[in-house]
């Protein structure tokens, strides 16, 4: 008698003499066609998971708090999802948390500085950042402790 997994083998075996294509090709494509908006799934699905250890809270609660089924809250930590405006809505509001914050363009920008500023190595004093398309510099210096910060700015070149 076959056991299990020799039954699976001999039964894709089959599928692929019997010239049936296998469906690899076609996850791969879905998979980086969705590639972008997945990653965000996953991110939403780990800031799910980390409120829940943190408060002490099951999945299970979870689902009777927004009254859906328990499966519906295990797809979400997931990370395979693709969340509605109005699920991430009602888990924000179960778990007390935010999941999307919206940006203006100058905010986006001044964050975009700082990630600059914190990745500056050691050794330069000179950045480099595009702002609306046009490349500019801004010249930092090392204080006493060597940390790198822009209190005192250059003009740009």
């Amino acid at each position: 008698m076959m056991n299990k997994k020799n039954k699976e083998a001999s039964k894709k075996l089959n599928q692929l003499a019997a010239g049936k294509k296998s469906a690899w090709v076609e996850d791969y494509e879905k998979r980086r066609e969705n590639r972008d908006w997945l990653k965000r799934s996953q991110k939403v699905a780990l800031k799910i998971l980390r409120t829940l250890r943190a408060e002490k809270i099951d999945q299970k609660e979870l689902a009777v708090r927004m009254g859906v089924s328990p499966q519906q809250v295990s797809k979400w930590v997931k990370g395979k999802e693709n969340f509605t405006f109005e699920t991430i809505s009602k888990i924000e509001a179960a778990l007390n948390i935010q999941l999307m914050e919206i940006l203006s363009s100058t905010a986006k920008q001044e964050l975009d500085k700082v990630k600059l500023i914190k990745m500056l190595p050691q050794k330069s004093n000179e950045v480099n950042y595009v702002v609306q398309g046009e490349e500019k510099k801004i010249y930092l210096h090392a204080d006493e402790t060597n940390q790198w910060n822009n209190k005192r700015k250059y003009p740009y070149s």
